[in-house]
């Protein structure tokens, strides 16, 4: 059971894929120019126009893929026009014909007309809006609010670094043990990923989040010192253990008041159908309400889990310091358990229960971490296969990378009592 079988990754396809998109850089881009009479005029609300104005020096651009000479494309050359005019904000717009020129189309992602891509520095985002201009988007303010959500979301949110090379696994020697969907999760919303060395003896100051996958090898003290006074001045740490092999980050984990239960958590009864049947892939729909989850819903709630471990609150301390909240956001189902002696099979000894799988972890400064059991969900064969861990992967460094600063609350406003 060291790794996941072919077969069972040829199941795992069956769901629904998002691969990563590459932008041609050949392509030049133009700034909107006089538009030819539009037949349609988008909504453009003074929202859009303020937001645009506070994006800074964050450069905007937007690629239009319809057909030449069409009625929609006028329309949304116009808004864009319009929006760099009212904004004072350069836009840069670039159009193109899909079936003219399908290597464009094919470099980024679309598959026909009616698509447009907005970029906010490197980020972007990918909508469809249709050539026909007497549909929904083209009525009412359904686009002007679709953009601005677009450009809300798309904004730079700062560099992940992944500690190297702590992995046992050669995840450049086999393709599928690769990492190259998580870059791309984490470039799509954002984030900028760059490579911790272990020789390092302090975090970067620039660090938005740090990420751990499957440490095994030592980490060097000078780095688990840096990682430790991280954590200690509110730092975001993303975690992620390997089921059946040791991990090096039990220091790291006291320190949050955790501990790795390292054998792998099995439940026969819900296993991922494969064939043959894989014990490894556990199957659970016990998903917390929480962020990280919002976008799976009624009957997708549901995530596969390799080669997961579990984890537990901290024995080894003689006091537990409450300063850490732990939040159990994913935890098996009733019928799992921990297969000690790696058989494969519930043996005497072996409980049943509700293991804890990933735990959302808050504590002093505005440190926050998602720790979880089962570092082969990164993997390209497990992360390039499933939606439902993509989405997870979003919402979970989404919530890793909310700010620090407190919300402001307005003092509530008190009305003078009336003299009697």
């Amino acid at each position: 059971m060291k790794h996941i079988s072919v077969l069972a990754i040829a199941v795992l396809c069956t769901f629904a894929c998002s691969k990563s998109d590459k932008t041609d850089k050949t392509d030049k881009e133009h700034s909107p120019g006089p538009t030819a009479g539009p037949t349609v005029k988008l909504a453009l609300s003074k929202q859009t126009v303020a937001l645009v104005k506070k994006v800074g020096g964050d450069k905007l651009s937007a690629r239009l893929f319809f057909p030449k000479d069409s009625a929609a494309k006028r329309a949304l050359r116009d808004y864009f026009a319009r929006l760099a005019n009212q904004s004072g904000h350069k836009i840069a717009v670039a159009a193109h014909d899909a079936k003219v020129e399908p290597r464009i189309a094919r470099s980024l992602r679309v598959r026909k007309n009616g698509t447009v891509i907005m970029y906010r520095g490197d980020v972007r985002r990918t909508m469809f809006v249709g050539t026909d201009t007497k549909a929904v988007p083209y009525r009412g303010d359904w686009f002007d609010k679709t953009l601005r959500g677009m450009l809300v979301d798309a904004k730079p949110r700062g560099r992940l670094y992944v500690v190297d090379g702590l992995d046992t696994r050669d995840v450049t020697a086999r393709k599928q043990l690769g990492y190259r969907t998580f870059k791309r999760i984490a470039d799509a919303i954002g984030f900028k990923l760059r490579a911790l060395p272990r020789a390092m003896d302090k975090i970067p100051a620039d660090a938005a989040m740090v990420a751990l996958i499957g440490p095994e090898k030592k980490i060097p003290q000078p780095l688990q010192t840096a990682l430790r006074r991280y954590i200690t001045r509110g730092g975001r740490l993303l975690l992620a253990t390997y089921g059946g092999r040791m991990t090096t980050a039990e220091t790291l984990l006291d320190d949050m008041d955790l501990a790795y239960h390292q054998d792998i958590v099995i439940d026969p009864k819900h296993m991922a159908k494969t064939n043959p049947p894989t014990p490894a892939l556990l199957r659970t729909s016990k998903l917390a309400k929480h962020p990280v989850w919002k976008h799976l819903k009624g009957r997708d709630r549901q995530m596969i889990f390799p080669h997961t471990g579990a984890l537990r609150r901290s024995t080894k301390r003689p006091t537990i310091r409450r300063e850490f909240e732990h939040r159990t956001i994913a935890h098996s189902e009733a019928t799992a358990f921990a297969d000690t002696n790696k058989n494969g099979k519930r043996d005497a000894g072996e409980k049943l229960g509700e293991y804890p799988l990933v735990v959302a972890v808050s504590g002093p400064n505005g440190f926050r971490a998602i720790v979880l059991g089962s570092s082969a969900l990164f993997t390209d064969a497990i992360a390039a296969k499933l939606k439902h861990v993509q989405y997870f992967f979003d919402g979970a460094i989404r919530w890793l990378g909310e700010s620090r600063e407190p919300k402001k609350t307005e003092p509530k406003k008190t009305e003078p009592k009336k003299k009697q």
